[in-house]
């Protein structure tokens, strides 16, 4: 992730993380087929400012047709949906700093914070 134009890497992921981002994803991947928006992975950057990037456990951008730009592109600044599977380590992040910044994008519709512990979704 970059934060202040700085790289901090990240940890990986538990399998529930995983797997409970993965079948979003799949979700996603097939609802939204034919439809123009296409979902991404957490390997997809989100610029949330001129100096920070995240990587949402899941995104989906629409509208935008595949350019040999857009498809060179590595951060997206379109998206209409951000998905963040929360863990114990990144909970207060998650929902503090990443909230913020995923509410003052404009093209953002939907933050959905995944808790795989409790079976729990919150749509915000």
């Amino acid at each position: 992730m970059l934060i202040d134009g700085r790289i901090y890497g990240t940890s990986g992921k538990s399998p529930a993380h995983a797997r409970v981002g993965g079948n979003i994803f799949a979700v996603l991947h097939a609802k939204l087929r034919g439809t123009g928006c296409r979902p991404f992975n957490s390997g997809m950057g989100v610029r949330v400012t001129d100096t920070d990037v995240r990587y949402p456990d899941v995104s989906v951008s629409c509208g935008n047709p595949a350019t040999p730009e857009r498809e060179q592109a590595r951060v997206l600044t379109d998206l209409v949906v951000i998905v963040e599977v929360l863990s114990a380590s990144t909970v207060r992040v998650d929902e503090g700093a990443r909230l913020g910044q995923y509410r003052a994008l404009p093209s953002v519709d939907a933050i959905v914070f995944v808790d795989p512990e409790n079976a729990t979704s919150r749509v915000i």
